[in-house]
């Protein structure tokens, strides 16, 4: 008999680690060059401005 078994141990983890290399690290490079003046150019994403 052969065991076919599906393990989604590690799915989650890596699903969290694409999504912050996909925005997590142009957002922190954006900070870093350029400081938090850029963010306010977006109203919609600050409600503050």
């Amino acid at each position: 008999m052969s065991a076919n078994t599906s393990n989604n141990n590690g799915l989650g983890w890596a699903f969290l680690s694409c999504i912050f290399f996909i925005v997590g690290i142009p957002v922190v490079t954006l900070l870093a060059t350029e400081g938090p003046t850029w963010y306010e150019s977006f109203s919609l994403m600050n409600p503050m401005f």
